[in-house]
């Protein structure tokens, strides 16, 4: 909300300056991003890191269905006691591999906040230099509709230059 009244108070102060021309300019932040070598290399080393942490769950996975399988076959020939060990040990595999799940899930998406900060970064430098350097009033994101209409007559597409400037 606080984003949209700034916007709406950015393009009002456009609308009104008579005595000074206010100039915009607008990019696609995911665009530019997808397109930057080091997005490339942070989105590679996370795609490993994710199979990694797969391999391994695929191999608890399998663990845990052989000896249930095991368990299933000699159910009707244990005693008590070695069939409520057996099952407290499937439970336990069954709460390790959720744990894991979980966890492995916290690690990626903290990988991806440190792989990705540097890259974002660079791209808010970037946007940053050349507002500074075209005289820029201010530059929008016309990602996630949160500009849904831009006059491309009033104001810059920078999408490109970004790219460009960034590949």
């Amino acid at each position: 909300m606080k984003k949209l009244l700034l916007i709406a108070c950015l393009m009002a102060l456009t609308c009104t300056a008579s005595a000074q021309t206010l100039r915009f300019a607008h990019f696609s932040y995911e665009t530019v991003l997808a397109a930057m070598p080091d997005y490339s290399a942070a989105q590679q080393r996370l795609q490993t890191l994710r199979q990694q942490y797969d391999a391994e769950s695929r191999r608890m996975a399998d663990e845990f269905n052989n000896k249930y399988e095991d368990f299933l076959e000699a159910y009707h020939t244990l005693a008590p006691s070695i069939l409520n060990k057996r099952q407290a040990e499937l439970q336990e595999l069954m709460q390790r591999g959720t744990a894991f799940r979980e966890e492995a899930q916290q690690q990626l998406k903290q990988a991806e906040e440190e792989q990705m900060k540097p890259v974002r970064e660079r791209l808010d430098r970037a946007v940053q230099q050349l507002g500074r350097q075209r005289a820029y009033a201010f530059i929008l994101n016309t990602d996630g509709q949160s500009v849904p209409y831009v006059d491309a007559t009033l104001g810059d597409d920078i999408t490109d230059t970004l790219k460009g400037l960034l590949h």
